[in-house]
């Protein structure tokens, strides 16, 4: 865009509005509006083409630095503060101007805007007496409320809230920096009025009656009375709140620690349970096959058959523990491969039927054989295992249950087992998915378990990346989904089972 065209959009954006408007490119004028022009008394050719420092001659001195600044902030948020510009009568007019850096066709632009400061002058009398409803905010507000003058602190006024905060013996205080736990942040702040209106929610910490330091949040306003810049300043005090959310804090990280080390203590002791407990199953099996010859007592062997079985049901447990603590450690390895999730699963179900041939409760299956997963197989087994147990475990004789694989509309892949079973209320479903949580009722109390099955299944399927979802009513059955996003799912005719996929 030539420079003509970028004056004459310029021109049609700003020269309809009443506010004064300037622009720069590359600290250059390109642009100055009619109602700009109009109030300095000025031509364009006096001001188009010169450097930013031409404003000089419009401005009082003390805010020449004041513009540097504004000239130097890249910001798509307008930069605001305060600039007296002499006008064409020789008089200077404070205005509150804001400046905003924007491109236009790949023209980087710096576009001053000037409203001029409409402030009421009131006498000190009316501010802090004759004005009645400043007056009863002032003096009722439970926040704490005090007026200084800008640039020294000396205090003009201060409400009940404030002298109640500071403490009594205070009053002979003249200025708020004397306040300051650190007296830096209330020159701060006011340094930082001196180019800005007012300032919003900055955390300070005051000094206060008997020394105790209080942790506030100021806000504070620029006002004008009698030709003096005060500053009307309202505090918070969060003192209470940030000791709470600390405390809050200390006592999550103690819990986060106290569960590590819960973690720890039983994947150790775990790893303690499972020699002896290999050496009792093995010795079983061996009494069990009568390997060294016969036993000679029928009853021997009935109490070989004992030992192995509790010793199998006893490490069931020990492995559900150990890996439940490692997945609370944050330590449980997965080895994410594409996988045909089908053998693994049918591999289960085998195991499962073979236990319960003697039953009659029915086993039914239907997988989508064209369903390919990005997930670690062991830990798939798993869970298949631990649900079609759950579901055994608390499905009647003359029951059934279902397995199924299914791809979802979405691309989403969802393994569910459904059952005919006692089913759980809203209540006993949050309990059962709580580690070591076990519904109480008289059916569940006869059957054996830690309550480790339906908590291990969920945070295994999510630290795989999936969804756990449990569906239950009472007396009506049980449905357990675990849904893998479309990300780890992949169709047959686009798998590659020659290359793992990490």
């Amino acid at each position: 865009m030539s420079k003509d065209m970028l004056v004459f959009k310029l021109s049609s954006m700003f020269n309809l509005s009443d506010k004064p408007v300037l622009v720069f490119h590359e600290s250059s004028v390109v642009f100055a509006n009619d109602a700009l022009l109009s109030y300095l008394g000025e031509k364009p050719s006096q001001l188009f083409g010169q450097s930013a420092q031409i404003l000089h001659n419009y401005l009082k001195k003390e805010d020449h630095d004041r513009l540097s600044n504004f000239m130097g902030e890249e910001s798509d948020i307008p930069q605001e503060g305060l600039l007296s510009f002499l006008n064409k009568s020789g008089t200077y007019i404070e205005f509150s101007v804001s400046m905003l850096s924007i491109d236009i066709e790949q023209h980087p632009l710096k576009i001053l805007t000037l409203d001029e400061e409409k402030n009421e002058t009131f006498s000190t009398q009316d501010l802090l007496g004759s004005n009645s409803l400043f007056k009863q905010v002032f003096k009722l507000s439970p926040d704490p409320i005090v007026i200084t003058r800008l640039g020294t602190g000396e205090m003009v006024d201060g409400n009940s809230a404030f002298w109640n905060l500071i403490g009594p013996g205070q009053e002979g205080l003249t200025s708020m920096f004397d306040l300051w736990a650190d007296d830096t942040a209330g020159r701060m702040m006011h340094h930082e009025l001196v180019n800005k209106s007012s300032i919003y929610n900055m955390p300070a910490t005051l000094k206060t009656r008997g020394g105790i330091y209080r942790e506030l949040r100021f806000f504070a306003e620029k006002i004008h009375v009698e030709h003096e810049e005060l500053v009307l300043i309202i505090a918070r005090d969060v003192t209470d709140e940030l000791d709470r959310e600390r405390e809050l804090e200390k006592n999550k990280e103690f819990a986060e620690i106290a569960s590590r080390s819960k973690s720890e203590f039983l994947a150790n002791m775990s790893h303690e349970l499972r020699t002896p407990l290999n050496a009792i199953i093995g010795f079983s099996e061996i009494l069990q096959g009568e390997i060294f010859g016969p036993l000679g007592q029928e009853k021997y062997k009935e109490y070989a058959d004992d030992i192995f079985t509790s010793g199998q049901h006893l490490q069931d447990i020990v492995n559900d523990i150990l890996d439940l603590s490692k997945i609370e450690a944050g330590r449980l390895e997965t080895d994410l491969k594409v996988i045909d999730p089908t053998e693994g699963i049918n591999q289960c179900l085998r195991l499962i039927q073979a236990k319960t041939d003697n039953s009659e409760i029915r086993i039914e299956s239907a997988f989508n054989q064209n369903i390919f997963l990005r997930t670690d197989e062991r830990l798939l087994k798993q869970i298949v295992l631990n649900i079609l147990s759950n579901a055994v475990k608390f499905t009647q004789e003359g029951g059934q249950i279902v397995l199924s694989l299914q791809e979802g509309l979405d691309g989403t892949a969802t393994l569910a087992v459904a059952d005919t079973g006692i089913g759980m209320s809203p209540e006993e479903i949050r309990q059962a998915i709580q580690p070591f949580g076990q519904v109480d009722s008289s059916y569940t109390r006869k059957m054996q378990g830690t309550g480790l099955g339906l908590p291990l299944v969920k945070a295994i399927a999510e630290k795989l990346g999936a969804r756990f979802l449990l569906d239950s009513a009472k007396d009506q059955g049980t449905q357990v989904r675990i849904i893998w996003p479309a990300a780890y799912v992949e169709q047959a005719d686009t798998v590659d089972l020659s290359i793992d996929t990490l």
